[in-house]
């Protein structure tokens, strides 16, 4: 945890580089703990890394099905990554489109 917290710091004061560095001793470590990995995405996209930062985020969700952060960042890197190529957008599904609405009684 502490190479995540470190990371962390290191990502506030605009130091992805370093903050990457920490972000895979903690991996290293740990790699189930969810936040370490939205945490380096949020590094590569910094550095506009997009697919590096897709991959994380897409494993933070991987390890915590209800981490609405990081699927809220996977979704703005698909956007990001789809406006770098002047593309469409490509479409950002969540679980949220799987939730059925019931009528209370």
């Amino acid at each position: 945890m502490a190479f995540n917290d470190r990371g962390v710091a290191y990502g506030l004061k605009g130091e992805a580089d370093h903050a990457i560095a920490d972000f895979d001793q903690a991996v290293a470590l740990n790699a189930q703990y969810a936040p370490t990995f939205n945490n380096r995405a949020i590094a590569y996209a910094a550095k506009s890394q997009l697919d590096r930062a897709i991959q994380d985020y897409d494993q933070a969700v991987k390890l915590n099905t209800g981490y609405a952060i990081a699927f809220y960042n996977r979704g703005t890197a698909k956007y990001d990554k789809g406006a770098n190529t002047r593309r469409r957008p490509p479409t950002m599904t969540t679980r949220s489109s799987s939730i059925r609405p019931t009528r209370s009684p």
